[in-house]
C-alpha cells in the first residue's frame, strides 16, 4: 500500500497553506474578497468592540481538547474575545497540516465516514470564512481537527475491529466484506500478515465455503470417507477455515468410533467361531484406536482363557494319540507342556502319572532284551522277573507293549537255563572267568554258564598277561573259546 496521500474524489484538493481549496469556483473566490474587505471596513469601526469586549458565544464553542503550538501543534484553545480573520486562518492552516499529516497514513482509506465527517465540517468551516463567520469557521476548524486527531490516536482500536471483522466476514463466506476490512487493515498497517492472509483468503472463500457445505452434507448422511477427502481438500485450500478443521475433527473422530465398533465386533464373532488369530487381529486394533476400553479388556481376557482352553485340549489330545501308539516319552512331553500354561489341569496332572509308569516299564523291559548279561547276577534278574510280571498284568497291552512282554520273558526264560561252553587252554597258563571264579591250569574244560557277556583272564609267570570276551547266547551251540600266554616277557 502506497503511503502517499490517496484523496477521496468526494473530498476537495488540499491547497498549499493559506489558500482557500483549489476546488473553489472563481465566483466564490471573488465574493469571498468583496466580503473581506467589507469586513475589514467594519471591524476598523468597531475595534474596540472586536479586541475588548467578551464574547460569550466563542466561550461555549471553543474545543479544549486542542493544545497550543508548543505542546503537540494542535489548534490552541479559542480566545474568550471574538475570533479575527487572523485567528480563523491560523485554524484553517492547522487544519490543512493535520489532513496532510493525516493523508500520509491513508486516513482517508481506513477512516470511513468519521473521516467524511471532518472533510464536511472543514467545507462548513471554509464556508464561513467566506461569510465573514469567523466564530464557527474557527469553531468548525477545531471540531474538524479533533476529529482527525482521535481518528489517528484509535488507530489500533480502528486495525483490531478491521482484522475481526474480516475474520468474522470469512467466517459467514461474505468475501466483500472480507476484502474490504483486510484492505482497511492494510491501509492502516501495509505490513500486517493476518490481514494479508485474510485478503487472500477471501479470494477463495466461496470455493471453500461451497466444498466444506457438501463435506458435512456427506458426513451428515454417514458417508465418511467422501466427507473426509472433502474436508481435507478445504483445508488445502484454506488451511486457516476453523469449520473445515473442527469438521475434519469430528469426521475422525467418527471414523475412529465405526472403526472400533466394526473392529470389536468381528473380533467377537471370530471368538465364538475359535477363530482365535482373526480375533486377536482385530481386538489388537480396537485396542489401537480405544486404549483401557473395558469391553476390549473383557474380552481380551476371554480370547486368553479360550486360548489356554484350546492349548490344553489340543496338548491332550496329542498325548493321549501318543499313549495309543505307546509313545509314552512323546505323551509325557506333551503333558509337561499342557502343565506349563495350567498346573492344575487335572487330565494331564492323571495323564503324566500313567505315562510314566508305562514308559518306566517299557524302558525296564527294553532294557532286559537288549542287555540280557545282566541276569547273571541274582540282584538284575530279580527286578526283571518283577518288571515282567507286573507288564504282564496289565490289561489290554498294545501290541508293542506285549511284544516286549513276550521277549523279556524268553529272555528271562533262557537266562536261568545254564549253557555248556567249552574251553581251552595249554595246562600252564591259569585261567579265570570275571565274576564267576578261577578255574586254573588246563587244557581242555567244560563249564556251563548262563547267557550273557564273559571276560576270560590268563596269567604265566614270564609270560604277558591276556584276556578274552564272549557272549553266551540261550540255545546256541559255541565253538571252543581257546586262552593261553604265550608271549613272553
Amino acid at each position: 500500500m502506497s503511503d502517499k496521500i490517496q484523496r477521496s474524489s468526494d473530498h476537495p484538493v488540499l491547497s498549499p497553506p493559506g489558500v482557500p481549496p483549489g476546488n473553489q469556483t472563481r465566483a466564490k473566490k471573488a465574493t469571498f474578497w468583496a466580503l473581506l474587505g467589507a469586513s475589514t471596513i467594519l471591524l476598523a469601526l468597531a475595534v474596540w468592540v472586536i479586541w475588548f469586549l467578551p464574547s460569550p458565544n466563542i466561550a461555549s464553542n471553543s474545543q479544549t481538547s486542542i493544545k497550543p503550538d508548543h505542546e503537540d501543534s494542535r489548534p490552541p484553545k479559542a480566545h474568550q474575545t471574538r475570533p479575527s480573520l487572523q485567528e480563523a486562518t491560523k485554524a484553517r492552516q492547522r487544519w490543512y497540516d493535520q489532513r496532510a499529516k493525516a493523508e500520509l497514513q491513508n486516513i482517508s482509506i481506513w477512516a470511513g465516514e468519521r473521516y467524511k465527517q471532518a472533510i464536511s465540517i472543514s467545507d462548513r468551516a471554509l464556508s464561513s470564512m467566506e461569510k465573514g463567520d469567523f466564530n464557527a469557521a474557527v469553531s468548525d476548524f477545531l471540531e474538524a481537527s479533533n476529529i482527525l486527531l482521535t481518528l489517528i490516536g484509535d488507530k489500533a482500536h480502528i486495525l483490531e475491529q478491521a482484522l475481526t471483522s474480516g475474520q468474522a466476514a470469512l467466517e459467514q463466506g461474505h468475501s466483500q466484506k472480507a476484502t474490504a476490512r483486510f484492505n482497511q487493515a492494510l491501509a492502516i498497517d501495509p505490513s500486517n500478515e493476518m490481514a494479508k492472509i485474510g485478503l487472500k483468503r477471501a479470494q477463495t472463500i466461496k470455493d471453500v465455503l461451497e466444498i466444506f457445505h457438501k463435506a458435512k452434507t456427506e458426513a451428515v448422511a454417514g458417508h465418511l470417507k467422501r466427507a473426509h477427502g472433502m474436508a481435507v481438500q478445504a483445508l488445502e485450500i484454506d488451511p486457516y477455515f476453523k469449520p473445515a478443521s473442527k469438521l475434519l475433527t469430528q469426521i475422525e473422530k467418527r471414523s475412529k468410533e465405526q472403526d472400533f465398533e466394526k473392529s470389536l465386533g468381528t473380533a467377537i464373532s471370530a471368538l465364538a467361531a475359535g477363530d482365535f488369530v482373526k480375533c486377536r487381529k482385530h481386538l489388537e486394533r480396537a485396542a489401537r484406536i480405544r486404549p483401557g476400553d473395558e469391553a476390549v479388556k473383557e474380552l481380551s481376557i476371554q480370547l486368553h482363557t479360550a486360548e489356554k482352553q484350546k492349548s490344553l485340549s489340543t496338548f491332550e489330545a496329542k498325548a493321549k494319540r501318543c499313549c495309543e501308539k505307546e509313545d509314552w516319552a512323546g505323551a509325557v512331553a506333551l503333558y509337561e507342556r499342557a502343565l506349563s500354561i495350567d498346573k492344575r489341569f487335572l487330565p494331564a496332572l492323571e495323564g503324566i502319572e500313567q505315562a510314566k509308569r508305562m514308559l518306566s516299564l517299557n524302558n525296564s523291559l527294553v532294557e532286559i532284551i537288549s542287555h540280557p548279561e545282566r541276569l547273571r547276577d541274582s540282584g538284575p534278574l530279580d527286578d526283571a522277573r518283577k518288571q515282567v510280571r507286573i507288564a504282564m498284568e496289565i490289561k489290554n497291552p498294545g501290541p508293542l507293549l506285549a511284544q516286549r512282554i513276550q521277549r523279556a520273558s524268553q529272555v528271562l526264560s533262557l537266562a536261568t537255563n545254564p549253557v555248556p561252553v567249552t574251553l581251552l587252554s595249554d595246562g600252564q597258563t591259569q585261567v579265570t572267568i570275571f565274576h564267576v571264579g578261577r578255574l586254573g591250569t588246563f587244557k581242555n574244560r567244560t563249564i556251563a554258564l548262563r547267557p550273557g557277556k564273559y571276560i576270560l583272564s590268563g596269567t604265566r609267570p614270564g609270560y604277558r598277561d591276556v584276556r578274552v570276551e564272549f557272549r553266551v547266547e540261550a540255545g546256541k551251540s559255541h565253538l571252543p573259546i581257546s586262552i593261553t600266554c604265550e608271549e613272553k616277557i
